[in-house]
C-alpha cells in the first residue's frame, strides 16, 4: 500500500521535530497538570469575552439612537480585535499557563510566583 501524501503542515512539523532532535532538545508531553492550567486559563478567557458580548447585546438594546448603536458597535469591534490581536496579551496568557514548555513544571493559576492581582484574575481582561 501507498502511503498518503503528507499536508504542508505535516512536512513543516517533521521538519521542526528533526531539527529539534539534531539540536539536542528533548520533547516532552504536557502533563495533566498543564492540560488542566491551560484549560483553565482558556475557560477563563472565554468567559470574559462572553460577558462583554452580553454587555456589548445590553448596551445595544438599551440604546435607540442609531449614531450611539454605531458608536457602541465600533467600540466592541475595535475592543475584539484588539483583545486578539494584541501580542502582550497573548504573551500574558501563554506565561500563566506554561512558563517553558519544554519543563515538566505544572503551572498553576494559583501559583505563588504570580502576584495577587494576576491570581485574581487581572491577568486576561
Amino acid at each position: 500500500m501507498e502511503k498518503p501524501l503528507k499536508s504542508a503542515v505535516e512536512l513543516a512539523m517533521e521538519r521542526l521535530r528533526r531539527q529539534d532532535a539534531d539540536a539536542g532538545i528533548e520533547s516532552r508531553p504536557l502533563t495533566d497538570a498543564q492540560k488542566a492550567s491551560i484549560a483553565e486559563v482558556r475557560n477563563f478567557y472565554h468567559a470574559k469575552m462572553a460577558q462583554a458580548d452580553v454587555l456589548y447585546r445590553s448596551n445595544v438594546r438599551a440604546t435607540f439612537s442609531p449614531e450611539e448603536r454605531q458608536r457602541i458597535e465600533t467600540e466592541f469591534r475595535v475592543a475584539r480585535r484588539e483583545d486578539r490581536e494584541d501580542p502582550a496579551r497573548r504573551d500574558m496568557i501563554r506565561k500563566c499557563t506554561i512558563r517553558n514548555r519544554r519543563s515538566s513544571l505544572p503551572i498553576s493559576i494559583a501559583d505563588e510566583t504570580w502576584p495577587a492581582s494576576a491570581r485574581a484574575g487581572e491577568r486576561c481582561r
